[in-house]
């Protein structure tokens, strides 16, 4: 975790609350319910298919929301 959030200019705590709040889930149990056996496979693939790191496309998806949604 801490590496991950390092590769995203963040504290693993701060990275950790931001999955937690917008999926309802920790990291670890998305990549556990995928079959992931680890945080950083499923970042890896995460990244290969959609083209950023889970916070990086996060916040660019987010970023791009219109007014009315945020």
């Amino acid at each position: 975790m801490a590496v991950l959030a390092s590769r995203a200019g963040l504290s693993a705590r701060t990275l950790s609350r931001l999955i937690l709040k917008e999926t309802g889930m920790t990291i670890q149990q998305v990549a556990d319910g995928l079959g992931y056996e680890s945080v950083p496979s499923f970042v890896t693939m995460f990244r290969n298919v959609l083209g950023a790191p889970p916070r990086r496309y996060m916040a660019k998806r987010y970023s791009k929301a219109s007014p009315m949604e945020n």
